[in-house]
């Protein structure tokens, strides 16, 4: 039976460019040369587990990910900062748990996401910057997996948009106004919205269950706002659940070791209540 649907969207930006490469004219025997020693390299990064004095680029330079391992952080350096994984620290994140930040790190290793230990399917976008091209991005990746969802082999039925800030308004747009505002042609909205702190004001009274959480002390994205939007959307008889956790900032991510510790738990049982 195909699992549940999830997209996650990210805050992190990235821009993907294609160019030929300088070794095209390698001979068989150099490129024969070549996929061993890339070999040989993986089989000993497998057995390699990544710790606390793990550098970042060599997570990124790791051959298991080939050429896809700067893809893990934001792809533009000035958005994180530190040099082992111990010490990551992420631009508009005031909580990183340096265990958990490790822990998703072997999992990336190991083809796994946090939310695929549920059992879902989970696709994480990385987008153009701007509202209008990020909301393009997301309705392009919405409209490719309903395209190829036999060859993905995933259910899209109540599939569920869960994004943080900035990430979290496109969630809603979309939520809102479907893929059809955005370039693509009409397909089914989310099943389920889970939005974390982004100070989002507009709604429609066709907007999916919407499950919403924030730090009290978050600068950035006001509880009240979001409060206030969850409390709008349920009196027009929208299902909505909201949680704002004392002590916290913007951008707690999973929020282990905080007030926020189980919110994603919170939020998996109120989407699989909207099934």
């Amino acid at each position: 039976m195909k699992k549940g649907l999830i997209f996650i969207m990210l805050i992190y930006i990235a821009i993907f460019l294609a160019g030929c490469s300088t070794e095209m004219n390698r001979t068989d025997t150099d490129m024969k040369s070549k996929g061993e020693e890339i070999s040989m390299r993986e089989n000993q990064s497998n057995n390699e587990i990544y710790t606390a004095e793990t550098r970042i680029s060599d997570v990124i330079n790791d051959p298991v990910f080939r050429n896809y391992g700067g893809l893990i952080f934001p792809v533009d350096s000035g958005y994180y900062s530190g040099d082992t994984l111990d010490e990551l620290r992420l631009t508009w994140y005031s909580h990183i748990d340096p265990n958990k930040t490790i822990e998703i790190a072997n999992y990336m290793k190991s083809h796994a996401l946090e939310l695929s230990k549920k059992g879902y399917n989970a696709f994480a976008l990385i987008y153009r910057p701007g509202a209008q091209t990020a909301c393009e991005d997301l309705a392009r990746a919405i409209a490719f997996i309903f395209e190829h969802a036999d060859e993905l082999e995933v259910n899209t039925d109540c599939y569920s948009l869960w994004g943080g800030s900035a990430g979290g308004r496109m969630t809603a747009y979309l939520s809102s106004y479907g893929t059809q505002s955005f370039g693509e042609a009409s397909y089914p909205g989310p099943g389920t919205a889970v939005i974390q702190y982004t100070g989002h004001r507009e709604y429609t009274k066709s907007d999916p269950p919407t499950f919403m959480c924030v730090g009290e002390n978050d600068g950035i994205a006001s509880w009240r706002t979001m409060e206030k939007r969850a409390n709008a959307m349920k009196s027009v008889g929208i299902d909505t659940e909201f949680h704002k956790y004392p002590g916290l900032g913007h951008g707690f991510g999973i929020g282990t070791g905080t007030a926020a510790e189980g919110w994603l738990d919170d939020a998996v049982s109120f989407w699989e209540k909207q099934m």
